[in-house]
């Protein structure tokens, strides 16, 4: 365990002195402060949602509703980005061999990887999910506690897709082809397997057999 908490701190430190993560973070520092210019103008105040005007809890809802799409789709597919060096870089000769010449295993060190990528980016969607929240708390007086169970449900999305990644990128050693298979798996696969009851030519009986054992694999 000692070794695994060491591995997930030098990851952390590792991440955070490239740019690429730095970016990362900015980019959802840049989403707030837009947003937040947005609620704080008068433009905001003439928001109608349905034909109705004035803000009910049911409109603010409503809002902060359709703010969790994006982040949920743009949000896992920058995350994997981001992520997406992080084994390709470990398996690299010279890199393996200096971890593998201390008393880790394989286990600890990929582990360790997988948990401090996971981490950088639970930081970042706590961040922009909680900013989010701030300021329609904020703008409304309205605090739904219900829009941060946003933040576990879009980890655990991450976490599915970043497992696809991180074992591609043991299996080919880069970055391109893993990160392919993931966001395909998140824009094709996902959406097919999640809606093959009702897709007109999936209806043969052994294809929805084959269907449903791929829908509760992935």
């Amino acid at each position: 365990m000692e070794n695994i908490i060491k591995i997930t701190k030098y990851t952390i430190r590792e991440l955070f002195a490239k740019k690429i993560i730095i970016s990362y973070y900015g980019i959802s520092l840049l989403a707030v402060i837009i947003f937040a210019l947005i609620m704080s103008s008068d433009a905001s105040l003439s928001l109608n949602i349905n034909g109705e005007s004035g803000f009910s809890h049911r409109m603010i809802s409503e809002i902060l509703s359709g703010i969790l799409w994006p982040i949920q789709l743009v949000g896992v597919f920058i995350s994997l980005f981001a992520m997406a060096s992080l084994v390709p870089s470990l398996v690299k000769k010279g890199n393996i061999d200096l971890f593998l010449s201390k008393p880790i295993s394989r286990f600890e060190l990929l582990l360790g990887k997988y948990i401090g990528g996971a981490t950088i980016v639970a930081g970042n969607l706590i961040f922009l999910i909680m900013s989010f929240w701030l300021i329609i708390g904020l703008k409304f007086s309205y605090w739904n506690p219900e829009f941060l169970v946003a933040i576990p449900a879009i980890f655990l999305t991450f976490l599915a897709f970043f497992s696809i990644m991180t074992l591609l990128s043991i299996l080919t050693g880069n970055s391109v082809l893993p990160l392919a298979v993931a966001v395909l798996s998140m824009l094709v696969v996902g959406p097919i397997l999640s809606a093959r009851e009702t897709i007109s030519f999936l209806q043969n009986e052994v294809v929805q057999k084959v269907m449903d054992l791929f829908y509760y694999i992935f």
